[in-house]
């Protein structure tokens, strides 16, 4: 990753960071390779966690986290469950028809009253992406996988499979959408 990689995931890590708390569960899905499990372990957060992240070929684990190389839902996470589960840009990887199953899984896997934290980039950023990565700014992070998701289809995709919106906001001049959902089983829909 180049500078301006690391500082984009930085400002994902600081919009998320409000709702870490000491001794959550957490499920990162799109973990790369751990950094924000570490930047949480810099910031002395204490937690245990394990990532998901398909690109990885060996597994890494550490005393409080576990990144397993696998895609999101996983049998390897099969029954277990998280106080909180960070998504960051990943929904943009997600084909539009695994969409529906990402959202159902996410709920299966969270606590009663749990938080799922997503940050998704507007869907104009891969114009200004596609520059960057030819100038050698940035490597991308994958942007050939995008699929040209709207954020606006994030709180429907969400609330029909039992999240309610607690805060939608933008970040980096209206680039990015970071949308907390908390986990409200009575509102899930058939």
């Amino acid at each position: 990753m180049k500078k301006l990689d690391y500082y984009l995931q930085r400002a994902r890590f600081n919009q998320v960071a409000p709702f870490f708390r000491e001794g959550q569960r957490i499920l990162d899905i799109g973990s790369a390779d751990g950094g924000m499990f570490r930047w949480l372990t810099n910031k002395k957060i204490a937690f245990s966690g394990i990532g998901l992240e398909p690109e990885i070929r060996t597994d890494i684990e550490t005393e409080t986290y576990k990144i397993i190389g696998d895609k999101f839902p996983s049998m390897k996470i099969f029954g277990q469950r998280f106080d909180l589960i960070t998504a960051l840009a990943v929904l943009e990887h997600i084909p539009e028809l695994r969409l529906d199953e990402f959202a159902k899984a996410c709920n299966e896997h969270l606590k009663p009253k749990g938080f799922l934290v997503m940050t998704v980039p507007s869907s104009w950023v891969d114009y200004i992406i596609k520059p960057l990565i030819w100038l050698k700014l940035m490597d991308g992070n994958r942007a050939d996988q995008h699929h040209g998701y709207d954020s606006v289809l994030t709180v429907p995709l969400f609330s029909k499979n039992g999240f309610a919106l607690e805060r939608h906001s933008t970040f980096q001049i209206g680039l990015n959408n970071l949308f907390v959902f908390r986990k409200n089983d009575s509102k899930l829909s058939t």
